[in-house]
């Protein structure tokens, strides 16, 4: 059983050979995520923690912000165990469903604290609830920030000035900081809802019947809208990764970007209307009592919202990174894109220029022996080297976690052109990939039932698996995807033909 280091709701303490890891960032790969990429969004997370914390968290937290450690400590505090703690100050919430809803099975086996009893999670209710309640207000804010930030940046390319420059940069560091601590909030008040919703399917369901139903309920109906009437005239270049991926667009980031996404983000935005999106599910309609039907669909409802306002809060963090590159490449701060890459915000605005080269020197030697690495996903804490963390093993290597219903035949690929017959395999899925190429089915070794992957899968109707690795060697044998049970059958190629 593993320790969690200061298992606190602060940011524990850290050295630079000391690996830190959620155990839960399946979808994460460290190398995509730069210095000054998670300067900000990690600080925008923590901020999003800290504001729940405030109003119905045990713990008040007030230790440092989170800082860049090094490519072998990157994840300074832990976002899922850190949501499951403030789940567990509240009623009608089990803190196991989080994680089940995130990763499709159980929680690593961490040591946790005994939960506060009852009177206890009822009386932090009313803090709660205001929380969810401000979730507008929040999704405003960022909304403001990144409007500000867009404006200040175009009004910065105009005039040429150095000074301008900085001031939207400031800008757009803080629109992200504001959208990143937004996608935590909602984050939380998703999960949560989900965790009420499953409770509430229990009282008369089975624990899979719940499951599945919840699943089925689990899609968001709205997509993101533009802050600022300018924002057209901004050109986005960033490929959109997974839920916590951000590729810098410099040489030093950019190589990582694999083929297959530029060439989806490309197809994007050549047709930002690909014939099958139109297919959206119906709503699921769940037959409860009187008493439980209003108060399921009411909580449904909510968790819809809150969906829709995670993915959107994406999309304002990722242009508020896109406005800080455009700033940085146009001089703000002094320095170069590729160097500013390096840094993190506090080493830009105050580091002297000798060592802002010491410290991008050394991260780059980082950057390539932590790319060199087959990294394990989950990672264990430990005081020198990685190490795997244990999985729970499945029974019958074709079966995985059924989290997009429907039945899909053809041809496993790594990468398709759109054509018909083809399922799409990877480690990593990319939703935005999905949508581009439209395959038939997706099976991914990672994923989970709200990933971006899975949330895109259902609303077009397309069967995903995840949890079943597709070693290389099966890479164009005909497969069956049943996204009902989460069966893959493979038929060896020699079968095939």
């Amino acid at each position: 059983m593993t320790t969690l280091p200061g298992f606190s709701l602060d940011t524990p303490p850290t050295d630079r050979h000391t690996i830190h890891s959620g155990h839960n960032f399946r979808e994460v790969a460290p190398e995509l995520i730069s210095p000054l990429a998670w300067s900000i969004i990690g600080a925008g997370m923590e901020q999003g923690f800290r504001g729940a914390a405030q109003k119905f968290g045990r713990e008040r937290p007030r230790g440092a912000r989170p800082y860049y450690v090094s490519y072998f400590g990157f994840r300074p505090f832990f976002n899922m165990t850190t949501i499951e703690r403030l789940a567990d100050e509240l009623p009608l919430v089990d803190p196991e469903d989080i994680w089940e809803l995130l990763l499709g099975g159980p929680a690593p086996d961490v040591k946790r604290e005994k939960r506060p009893s009852q009177l206890h999670r009822w009386s932090r209710l009313r803090g709660g609830l205001s929380f969810l309640g401000s979730n507008a207000d929040a999704f405003g804010k960022a909304q403001a920030d990144l409007a500000a930030a867009e404006n200040a940046t175009l009004d910065a390319i105009d005039s040429g000035s150095a000074w301008q420059n900085g001031v939207a940069c400031e800008k757009a560091i803080q629109a992200g900081r504001s959208a990143w601590a937004l996608h935590i909030r909602t984050t939380c008040v998703a999960y949560v809802a989900a965790s009420a919703a499953k409770r509430i399917l229990r009282l008369q369901y089975d624990e899979d019947t719940a499951l599945e139903l919840l699943r089925a309920s689990a899609h968001r109906d709205d997509d993101g809208q533009g802050a600022s009437a300018r924002a057209g005239l901004l050109t986005v270049d960033l490929d959109r990764l997974n839920n916590y991926e951000v590729a810098d667009g410099t040489s030093a980031f950019g190589r990582f970007t694999s083929a297959s996404l530029s060439s989806a983000a490309s197809l994007l935005r050549a047709s930002p209307a690909p014939a099958r999106s139109a297919v959206v599910p119906d709503h699921v309609g769940v037959p409860l009592g009187t008493a439980l039907g209003p108060l399921y669909e009411r909580v449904i409802k909510f968790m819809g919202l809150a969906l829709g306002e995670r993915e959107r809060s994406k999309e304002v963090g990722l242009r508020a990174l896109h406005c800080t590159r455009v700033l940085l490449d146009h001089g703000a701060f002094g320095t170069d894109l590729e160097e500013a890459s390096l840094l993190g915000v506090d080493e830009l605005r105050s580091a002297t220029a000798v060592e802002r080269k010491r410290l991008a020197a050394m991260r780059s030697e980082e950057l390539e022996a932590a790319a060199a690495l087959d990294y394990p996903v989950d990672l264990q804490h430990q005081p020198r080297g990685l190490t795997e963390a244990r999985r729970t093993k499945r029974h019958g290597g074709g079966s995985g976690n059924a989290l997009a219903p429907g039945w899909a035949e053809g041809t496993l690929v790594r990468e398709s052109d759109g054509e018909e017959g083809r399922i799409v395999v990877g480690d990593r899925v990319d939703g935005n990939y999905v949508l581009a190429v439209l395959p038939d089915g997706v099976v991914s070794k990672y994923g989970s039932v709200l990933s971006h992957v899975a949330i895109v899968c259902r609303e077009l109707g397309i069967p995903f698996v995840a949890g079943v690795s597709v070693p290389p060697e099966d890479l164009g044998s005909h497969a069956i995807v049943d996204g009902w049970t989460g069966a893959v059958t493979v038929t060896p190629k020699t079968v095939a033909s």
